[in-house]
C-alpha cells in the first residue's frame, strides 16, 4: 500500500510540474479520493503543499530538490 502511494504522488507531482490541472484535479487523476487527504499526503512525501508548486511554477522559480 505504501508503495502503491508513493507512485500515486509520484504522478500527482508529474502532473502538477507539466500541466495545467488544479490540484483538486491533480489529486483524482492520482487516484485519491480526497484533496485533503492527498494534501497531507503530499506534505508528507515531499516537505510541501502541491499548492506551492503551482505558485512557485508561476513565477518560474521552482525546483525540485
Amino acid at each position: 500500500q505504501k508503495v502503491y502511494r508513493e507512485i500515486r504522488l509520484q504522478t500527482a507531482y508529474s502532473l502538477l510540474m507539466s500541466g495545467n490541472m488544479s490540484v483538486t484535479e491533480v489529486a483524482y487523476a492520482a487516484g485519491f479520493v480526497s484533496p485533503s487527504h492527498f494534501g497531507h499526503s503530499f506534505v508528507n512525501e515531499f516537505g510541501f503543499s502541491p499548492n506551492s508548486i503551482r505558485r512557485s511554477r508561476s513565477h518560474g522559480d521552482y525546483a525540485r530538490s
